[in-house]
């Protein structure tokens, strides 16, 4: 009853402060309030209806102090703040409570789903499904899609089918330099694992001419993903080490001089890269020319690079702190083990082509006696055959002679 009483009395209040405002007149005294503790009586009385009253304006400043009171505000507090951006809906969640990449930002959520599986749950089955479906579809991210799907199919073993996938699924990127150049170094690694020495041979000279497109482009710079980590090399760096891979995989299909003309290149690449030769591919080229019977020169190269990895082995290392000499192509001690291996070798190669030619002399001076002994005979036959012509002439030669004396000594009778 307070309560409502006290609601009453302000709006009578309310009431009168208008109706004095606009002139009007002023409404009646409140009734007092009835004691505490005593039922109330009779309500009063409504009282008569009055005229409705017109709502009053709103008391606004005037145009000159609205102003001032807007620059001391600027001034005070500076610019407003911008305006709160838009609620966002709640995030994509994994099965795991971990957070999914939203549609639209770069990261598809079925590409999300493959990797949580792959990384989070070690499905690799699921995560292989997955990441089909994202490439068969084209979705945001079906070249990262590729490429980890051949991961996950070498982790479990399939190296064939990661070939035959990349084989299958790159001639969607067919304008992508990019994309296909990782292709093919992922296609290269898969043929080291299989041994396929035709399909390194094809697949290092497919990146040899990105690089040497990349060098007539200007690039000086090449980057590699090792050990996990991206590094920069050189573009010659790079071209002499496919050119090395792709002799190496002649060398082991017998095709000695291509290799030797690959090697050649690689050492030319490795020149302009390091300022030095690389001592294994020099070892390479050796074995190149002890197989196509050049042994004098394969001789004079071993020995030549068994000289320089004996110096680099020999200085101190303050000299290479001072010169910045590097054992090239692998370690200076493992080189120097190489390069004995390969002199070893070609003194063998060269012994038993020694014993050959030796065998070879043999032969060739026993074919000698024979023939010489069969002119020989040949020699006393005809000989023989001489003395019994010239005796048979000389008997025929008298005989004439007798014959004509004969006859002159007739003649001179008559």
């Amino acid at each position: 009853l307070q309560q409502q009483q006290q609601q009453q009395q302000q709006l009578q209040q309310q009431l009168a402060f208008q109706q004095q405002q606009q002139g009007g007149p002023a409404p009646p005294p409140p009734l007092p309030p009835p004691p505490l503790g005593l039922p109330p009586g009779p309500p009063p009385p409504p009282p008569p209806p009055q005229p409705p009253t017109p709502p009053l304006p709103p008391l606004a400043p005037p145009p000159q102090q609205l102003q001032q009171l807007q620059q001391l505000q600027l001034q005070l507090l500076g610019p407003p703040p911008p305006p709160p951006p838009p609620p966002r809906g709640p995030p994509l969640r994994t099965p795991s409570g971990g957070g999914l990449p939203r549609p639209g930002t770069g990261t598809s959520t079925t590409y999300a789903q493959a990797k949580h599986a792959q990384l989070t749950l070690k499905d690799l089955d699921k995560a292989r499904v997955l990441m089909v479906a994202e490439i068969e579809t084209n979705g945001e991210c079906a070249q990262s899609a590729l490429k980890d799907l051949v991961c996950i199919l070498k982790q479990m073993g399939l190296h064939h089918e990661a070939t035959g996938t990349i084989i299958t699924y790159r001639a969607a990127w067919l304008n992508d330099d990019r994309m296909q150049e990782s292709l093919d170094n992922m296609l290269l690694d898969l043929f080291k694992h299989s041994r396929n020495l035709e399909g390194q041979i094809a697949v290092t000279g497919q990146l040899i001419a990105y690089s040497q497109r990349a060098l007539s482009e200007g690039r000086t710079g090449w980057m590699i993903r090792t050990g996990g980590c991206k590094n920069t090399v050189s573009v010659h760096r790079r071209l002499s080490t496919l050119y090395r891979l792709r002799g190496q995989a002649q060398m082991q299909c017998g095709l000695w001089l291509d290799a030797e003309q690959s090697l050649l290149k690689a050492l030319e690449h490795e020149r302009l890269h390091a300022k030095e030769e690389d001592l294994s591919i020099n070892i390479d080229r050796a074995a190149c020319l002890i197989a196509t019977g050049r042994l004098v020169e394969a001789q004079d190269l071993l020995l030549h690079v068994a000289a320089t990895a004996s110096l680099v082995v020999s200085e101190t290392p303050q000299a290479h702190s001072n010169t910045h000499t590097k054992g090239v192509g692998g370690s200076s001690v493992g080189t120097v083990r190489r390069v004995g291996l390969a002199l070893k070798a070609l003194i063998e190669l060269l012994e038993r082509f020694a014993v050959e030619v030796r065998k070879v002399a043999d032969e060739l001076e026993r074919t000698a006696a024979v023939v010489n002994s069969a002119l020989d005979d040949d020699d006393a036959d005809g000989a023989l055959g001489g003395d019994m012509s010239h005796n048979s002439g000389t008997q025929l030669l008298g005989d004439e002679t007798a014959a004509a004396a004969a006859a002159a000594g007739a003649g001179g009778g008559g």
